[in-house]
C-alpha cells in the first residue's frame, strides 16, 4: 500500500446489497492497521464493474462474485 498515494477505493456493490456493508466493516478495519492511508467505500454497479475498475486502478479492493470473477479469470468475454 506504500506504493498509492491519495485516497484508496474499496468497490462494492449497490449500497442495498450485502457488498456495500463489507465495504464499509474493511473500510474500518484498515483504518485501523493502516491511518496513514485514506479510505472510501464505493457504491458500484457489482462484480463487472468492481473488476474493470481494478484493471484500470480505480481501486485498491474489489469485492467480487465468486462465478463471474472465475470466468473473467478464464478469459471468458461474456463475463465482463
Amino acid at each position: 500500500l506504500v506504493a498509492f498515494a491519495g485516497e484508496l477505493s474499496i468497490l462494492t456493490g449497490g449500497t442495498s446489497g450485502g457488498y456495500y456493508p463489507v465495504g464499509i466493516k474493511l473500510q474500518g478495519g484498515f483504518k485501523r492497521e493502516i491511518p496513514e492511508h485514506s479510505l472510501k467505500v464505493v457504491s458500484t454497479q457489482a462484480t463487472v464493474e468492481n473488476l474493470n475498475m481494478i484493471q484500470q486502478g480505480s481501486g485498491i479492493l474489489a469485492l467480487a462474485q465468486g462465478d463471474i470473477l472465475s470466468e473473467a479469470w478464464k478469459g471468458n468475454p461474456a463475463a465482463g
